[in-house]
């Protein structure tokens, strides 16, 4: 979906929420057959769990599995049939054999048919969705079981294999290695797919239908694109982005994990990170547009939701907000340094409009939308701070130690808080208060006044925001002084209150002052008068002398402050502002336009 619409269905409706068992399973294996009829919406299956068994299970003497509307024609237990299970809702409850005990992996198979039911959530319809001559599964955020039993939690991953019987002369890409290719009956053929890593159950996918299967090499890595042949031709130049966006990844985190760098289209209007599979919407492959953000997003995913997966979806940020960051870092790797911060602004100026208009403001640590502007660019603009405060080679090695800390597995906020301050050596329970935990950003009232006797200049930070979000104090504030002489001055001011006055040296009055030249900080400047501090209200920050004419101060006394936004450079937007903002946001560069990415 495009970002908009994505955006429109977020902020509609709440988070849809299935019934999900109340004890966690632990799911080590999935073997998945699965028969598609090109003329015929109903499919037959047969799944089989491989799970391990602990004291809980034993005690409930049964273990539920997620399965919604599927009809259930046979279900076994280590090979022998079982007739006893039961199904409430969503849940299927599947009897353990006499004498099974804690650390047993017990074999579930469950064959089943119908026409699945969809997943209807917030954002989509999903499930096993057909559209024209294609069949694939979009599972995000709860619609593998509309397709297959399964423990359908972010925290239980599993290895998978996927058996997919086709009519000829269709493909079937999946997530992994293809261990054969064979006929199955009349006219048809079976993919069999193996990810031999553990997987969460809302990225086991498979896409099926007449694609053209394309096959390069790159470093060593088969790089593979199942394509409609009405898109072949026009999704070559976007996915020609795929080796550079590669080579900037592995160069901070090491070999690819996965067997192949594969891209399936369908009719999406974004992008589903599928390890080794990834799926890209219909909707990006058009002439004459690159979207060679999306491909390094989605690849990003391969380390930040492949490698580790965020243990809950309130840690999305960990996700979304990872992949956009890495949208920022490639196109300073292929464009150079300057675009870094031309791309955190253009973040900065959407997350605004954005939230203001349509979304709301909430902590990135209780999503109120998945996939909206909060999660995906504000969540990137945090990172891109966290780099700043901690220092780029600091930050760089703080994601390697978490990706090597959590590998495989599952990570919180909380995790990812902690590896920080092991690697950095130092406490961020402030900087997590305000930014991840606390709402919204700073919103910064910009006055200054130079005195010639002293031989200072006086900076007063005002932060404007609402009262019931954070005063931002965790990461110092830099201060650009620019003089006629074309001479500047870098000084830095630490926060200190709502109200913080602080005085620099400076060797003649300055001709406008910045705030955040270097655009590392999410938030709004707007020009002030300087305070007027009485003995009753003293001035925060160094001390400061005798009060001088109110001042601006872009290009000279009373004029704008010049500041750096979001970092964007904008003041708080009045309505009207903030349809210019949105204006803005669409029509920036074709390379710094955001689809909604998954």
């Amino acid at each position: 979906m495009t970002f908009f619409a994505a955006l429109r269905m977020t902020v509609l409706a709440a988070l849809l929420l299935l019934a999900t068992p109340a004890r966690a399973l632990d799911v080590t294996h999935y073997r998945l057959e699965i028969d598609l009829r090109a003329d015929d919406e109903a499919l037959a299956g047969a799944a089989t769990l491989d799970i391990l068994l602990d004291a809980a299970d034993v005690g409930a003497g049964a273990v539920p599995l997620d399965f919604v509307g599927l009809e259930v024609t046979g279900l076994f237990v280590d090979g022998l049939a079982d007739e006893a299970w039961s199904r409430d809702g969503a849940v299927l409850s599947v009897p353990l054999p006499p004498g099974a005990a804690a650390g047993d992996l017990v074999q579930v198979e469950v064959r089943y048919e119908g026409v699945p039911t969809p997943y209807v959530a917030p954002w989509g319809t999903w499930g096993v969705v057909r559209s024209q001559d294609r069949i694939f599964t979009v599972n995000v955020t709860e619609g593998a079981r509309h397709w297959f039993p399964c423990d359908d939690r972010l925290d239980d991953k599993a290895s998978v294999e996927l058996l997919v019987s086709v009519p000829d002369p269709w493909l079937v890409a999946a997530p992994g290695t293809l261990l054969a290719q064979e006929p199955d009956g009349d006219a048809r053929t079976r993919f069999h797919w193996s990810a031999d890593w553990p997987l969460p159950t809302y990225l086991i996918h498979f896409a099926a239908g007449p694609y053209i299967l394309t096959t390069e090499e790159h470093d060593g890595v088969p790089y593979q694109t199942w394509l409609h042949p009405t898109l072949h031709e026009d999704a070559a130049d976007t996915f020609a982005h795929a080796p550079a966006a590669m080579e900037m990844l592995t160069a901070r985190y090491g070999p690819y994990p996965f067997p192949k760098v594969g891209f399936d289209e369908i009719d999406l209007g974004g992008a589903v990170e599928n390890p080794s599979c990834i799926s890209i919407g219909t909707q990006i492959l058009v002439p004459d547009q690159v979207y060679e953000d999306v491909i390094a997003h989605e690849l990003s995913h391969t380390w930040f939701q492949g490698v580790v997966t965020v243990a809950s979806w309130d840690d999305v940020w960990l996700s979304e907000g990872m992949a956009t960051y890495h949208e920022a870092l490639y196109h300073e790797h292929v464009h150079g340094p300057g675009t870094l911060a031309e791309y955190t602004d253009s973040l900065g100026i959407s997350y605004r409009a954005m939230a203001e208009m349509a979304e709301g403001f909430f902590p990135l640590s209780k999503p109120e939308s998945l996939w909206g502007v909060t999660t995906y660019r504000k969540g990137a603009l945090v990172l891109h701070t966290l780099s700043h405060l901690l220092g780029r080679e600091v930050f760089d090695q703080a994601l390697v130690d978490y990706l090597e800390a959590f590998a495989w597995g599952n990570a919180t906020t909380e995790d990812f808080r902690q590896v920080l301050e092991s690697t950095a050596g130092r406490d961020l329970d402030s900087f997590f208060d305000e930014w991840v935990h606390g709402t919204g950003y700073p919103q910064f009232g910009l006055g200054w006044r130079h005195d010639p006797g002293a031989g200072t200049v006086d900076v007063a930070v005002d932060q404007r925001q609402p009262e019931d979000w954070p005063i931002f104090r965790s990461v110092p504030l830099e201060v650009e002084l620019a003089f006629s002489d074309g001479g500047v001055q870098r000084e830095v001011m630490e926060l200190t209150d709502r109200l913080t006055i602080a005085a620099f040296a400076v060797p003649a009055a300055p001709t406008s002052v910045t705030l955040d030249p270097d655009h590392w900080i999410l938030k709004t400047v707007d020009p002030m008068d300087f305070p007027n501090v009485g003995p009753e209200d003293p001035p925060t920050g160094d001390a400061v002398g005798p009060e001088g004419p109110p001042t601006g101060d872009a290009a000279g006394p009373g004029g704008p402050p010049t500041g750096s936004g979001g970092c964007d450079s904008g003041a708080s937007a009045p309505p009207a502002g903030l349809l210019f903002l949105l204006l803005l946001a669409v029509l920036v560069p074709a390379r710094l336009r955001h689809s909604l990415l998954i």
